[in-house]
């Protein structure tokens, strides 16, 4: 009884949340004599579905809210690092719990990536560029902030000399910068970071392929099939990366008394020592601060595993690849449609192997993830895919180490990237919800938030969000809060809160069904001065909309292409150019202030009605709906979930709310104005693209 009110109650809540983005009165829903007002059977079918969404959730929570009321809330797993729930700020460091390999420095990552990566590794021109005068004077007033006490830092120092992660000089590195902590499990265990700030004013941004929420979610699992995960984890991943020589002099550290290091069981040698008995560390491995580590981190991983398929080096290349680049799914690319490679795609993440297969589900035995640890001695090929027993043995022969006990064997039940995978679905994990709704109940009573707290809840919600990106347009308000009063304490707006209780209620609403098919329908849209229009047409080949679906949400682009909106955001496949292929779906004409609104507003405003009309029918509910238009404005807050202008921003509010009840994910293209057959509609006439002959009503 207790799971089935924790459920009713979370459901309402989500219903609440919903019924305020839609502008809907609160309640209306709710509490009515079902023989004076009869539900339809889609709305029952809604409210079943939020329920089974809110029930999976209903569990009670493992620990009370009493955490909540404790400087540190929110702590995070050890396990997890994509979306943990630490205090977030800077702390000071304490040497026994930093975590650090007993030896670091194992893997020489610049003898494995390619030519363009290796001029960061080196500091080599045009990656590092020392004499522009303009990136001298950014990088002489950086600050490194520094947080460890003398005696806690020399015993870090010496901790880092003896696993080869530092090296001791006599004499200041070229840049001195600063070492703090942050808690991976609070009065456990610190992860160590740089403030690399002054030398990252001398390097550009390397190139890096992210991978998040947003671009799994594009998954397309077959019907009667379910979607397994295996992953890897290289083990202190950082620490190994061996920094050059020639970088070593933009990673010096804040001197330290020879005497303290020898009280921590280091014999410095004399040739280490200043003459006021100093010495100056410097880093040998390639830090976490430093602007360039993810992107040179992430490409050494790239090129052992690809090896002679990838952009390594010689070195790199002639290793035998592990994986195929092609399978490789990304925010920049994914495996061609139906193909070998998307039947078993891949995604890397800096230090994570992510290792995806479908299988048919009466063939499969359900099973949980499984670590390395229940696992055998040895890992052993299962179902005949040895990518992850291949990827483990490939890091051990270059010299790294996956982690024993973040090696998960192919399940259909997996911890990825923050979310939880169940039946080829993707949501948040339960113990996260649970900490949010503690989060949010600690700020409500307090009423006021602590310096950068408010950006840090954000933050874990919009990483939530993503994998249903119209939920975005829950906030406004967060953001101007944070950027008036992020460095200090202040007093919550009623906004505010607001905001944070509608997120956290569409939380158990906010998922990605894999299995979700894409429909067989394309819908253009547009408006006019005097009204809009809705039309559809079903002769464009399913493939081409599957296809249109599963591609990423951004390509790799010269950055000297200027970029054009007809390459970016057009759809791969040609719309049939016939009228009679096409059928009104809806013609509206604007009176009032509706025909005084700005065409962004109409154009959005008519991207709403299209979603409307496609939930009424069961071939375009609960799939994926690729929708065009010619307003670039508007595909560009559809693609993005919100808008930072009020109209536009009410517009993508109303969406979430019906895409969230609806399990419709909207797919939106841009398309020309001569090729889009709503015109005719929002002017009064037939489906017909703008022409001489339809000058308005």
């Amino acid at each position: 009884m207790r799971k089935l009110q924790r459920a009713h109650d979370l459901a309402t809540s989500a219903i609440d949340a919903l019924n305020s983005l839609y502008a809907a009165p609160i309640g209306s829903c709710r509490g009515l004599d079902p023989a004076a007002a009869p539900y339809s059977s889609r709305v029952a079918e809604v409210h079943k579905y939020i329920f089974d969404c809110c029930s999976e959730f209903a569990v009670a929570p493992a620990s009370s809210d009493s955490s909540a009321s404790h400087g540190f809330p929110l702590q995070e797993d050890e396990d997890e690092a994509y979306d943990g729930f630490g205090i977030g700020g800077a702390t000071d460091l304490l040497s026994d719990l930093v975590a650090l390999p007993a030896e670091g420095g194992s893997f020489p990552v610049a003898d494995y990536v390619g030519p363009e990566l290796a001029a960061y590794a080196y500091a080599e021109p045009p990656a590092c560029d020392e004499a522009d005068l303009i990136r001298q004077l950014h990088s002489g007033l950086a600050r490194s902030c520094h947080r460890a006490s003398a005696k806690e830092y020399a015993a870090l120092v010496a901790r880092m000399y003896k696993g080869r992660m530092a090296e001791l000089c006599p004499s200041p590195a070229d840049f001195i910068l600063g070492l703090f902590g942050i808690w991976k499990v609070y009065g456990k265990s610190q992860r160590l970071l740089v403030d690399a700030r002054p030398p990252n004013c001398l390097f550009d941004t390397p190139p890096f392929v992210h991978t998040g929420g947003d671009s799994i979610s594009r998954m397309q699992v077959a019907p009667g099939y379910d979607l397994e995960v295996g992953k890897a984890d290289l083990k202190n991943y950082y620490h190994s990366c061996q920094a050059p020589r020639p970088l070593r002099r933009f990673f010096g550290l804040r001197r330290v008394r020879a005497s303290l290091l020898r009280d921590a069981g280091i014999d410095v040698p004399r040739s280490c020592i200043d003459s006021r008995g100093y010495c100056w560390p410097r880093l040998t491995t390639i830090p976490m601060g430093w602007g360039p580590a993810p992107g040179v981190s992430q490409g050494g991983h790239e090129c052992i595993l690809y090896g002679a398929e990838g952009a390594g080096s010689e070195r790199a290349t002639a290793l035998a690849p592990v994986l195929d680049p092609a399978a490789r799914w990304s925010s920049e690319s994914v495996p061609e449609i139906d193909s070998e490679a998307a039947a078993a795609p891949h995604a890397l993440i800096v230090d994570d192997l992510l290792l995806f297969r479908q299988r048919k589900r009466g063939r499969r035995r359900r099973r949980s993830a499984r670590s390395a640890a229940a696992l055998s001695d040895e890992l052993t090929v299962t179902d005949g895919d040895s990518r992850l027993v291949d990827a483990v043995n490939r890091y051990a022969e270059v010299g790294l180490e996956a982690h024993p006990e973040k090696i998960h064997d192919f399940s259909t039940e997996q911890d990825i990237l923050g979310y939880r995978l169940e039946r080829n679905v993707l949501r948040a994990r339960s113990a996260r919800f649970d900490e949010l709704r503690a989060w949010m109940r600690n700020l409500e009573r307090r009423g006021w938030a602590k310096p950068r707290e408010i950006e840090r809840l954000v933050g874990k919600l919009t990483h939530l969000f993503l994998l249903h990106r119209f939920a975005l347009s829950t906030f406004a308000a967060v953001y101007a809060f944070a950027q008036k009063c992020g460095h200090r304490r202040a007093r919550l707006w009623p906004s505010v809160l607001r905001e944070l209780r509608t997120a956290v209620a569409l939380v158990p609403l906010v998922r990605a069904d894999l299995s979700r098919p894409v429909a067989e329908v394309l819908v253009q849209t547009d408006a006019s001065s005097n009204g809009t229009g809705v039309v559809y047409t079903r002769d464009v080949p399913h493939l081409d909309l599957r296809r249109e679906c599963m591609r990423p949400r951004t390509e790799p682009r010269d950055p000297d292409n200027r970029w054009e909106v007809e390459k970016a955001w057009a759809a791969e496949f040609d719309a049939p150019l016939d009228p009679s292929s096409w059928h009104v779906a809806v013609r509206r004409r604007l009176r009032g202030p509706a025909r005084k609104a700005h065409i962004n507003d109409k154009e959005l405003g008519v991207a709403v009605d299209a979603v409307r009309w496609a939930v009424r029918s069961p071939s375009t509910r609960r799939c994926r709906l690729v929708l065009q238009s010619d307003s670039t404005a508007a595909v560009g807050a559809l693609r993005k979930g919100r808008s930072s202008k009020r109209p536009l921003l009410r517009h993508c509010r109303r969406l979430a709310a019906l895409t969230l009840a609806e399990q419709v994910a909207l797919e939106a293209r841009w398309i020309p104005t001569s090729k889009n057959f709503a015109d005719g509609p929002s002017r009064g006439r037939g489906p017909a693209p703008c022409g001489n002959d339809l000058d308005g009503l």
